[in-house]
């Protein structure tokens, strides 16, 4: 019998309702680290397992590597109104109403940095976080982050055009060889 207890470590815990409390079989922890503890954990990522022929492996199943992709809910259609329902529930409409706001002022926000530096265009109509702009090839930046904040949207700015001024710096030497 395959006793397991594994961790999983994720980006954000958006449930903090559950954090500390015991669920049946599993326990939620701090915020940073999800316990599971499971008898059988084969029965656990049977139950999220989704394996299109480009993610399969020659070691998925010799039980030698945990791929802890089969951890949680997947983004495939069987889980979306799932996700979904945890969504609208984590937030609630006036919550969900905020978030939406805030990336669209963001992307808003960025655009108009794009308009103030002339080597660049905006090629589409900005929706929702999305921009997509041009240099000598179509960029797209899209705010879509939890945390996200001006500061961050800023910083992206910068860093996009230290790269332009090096693609452009090397007109006739070819390739322009960018390093981060």
């Amino acid at each position: 019998m395959d006793h397991s207890i594994s961790l999983l470590f994720q980006g954000s815990f958006p449930f903090p309702h559950l954090s500390g409390k015991s669920t049946g079989r599993s326990r939620t922890g701090d915020p940073e680290c999800l316990q599971r503890m499971v008898k059988k954990r084969t029965d656990l990522t049977g139950a999220f397992r989704l394996d299109p022929v480009y993610l399969r492996h020659s070691h998925q199943d010799s039980g030698l590597i945990t791929d802890y992709r089969h951890w949680q809910l997947p983004l495939g259609r069987r889980f979306r109104s799932l996700k979904m329902w945890f969504v609208f529930r984590m937030y609630g409409v006036n919550g969900l109403q905020a978030y939406i706001r805030k990336h669209v002022q963001l992307s808003h926000a960025f655009e108009a940095l794009v308009r103030q530096d002339t080597r660049f265009e905006i090629c589409a109509e900005v929706t929702l976080g999305l921009v997509c702009f041009r240099l000598k090839f179509v960029l797209r930046f899209a705010i879509c982050s939890r945390t996200v904040e001006l500061a961050h949207v800023q910083r992206a700015w910068e860093h996009i055009q230290e790269m332009a001024a090096k693609v452009l710096r090397a007109p006739g030497e070819g390739k322009a060889e960018i390093k981060n």
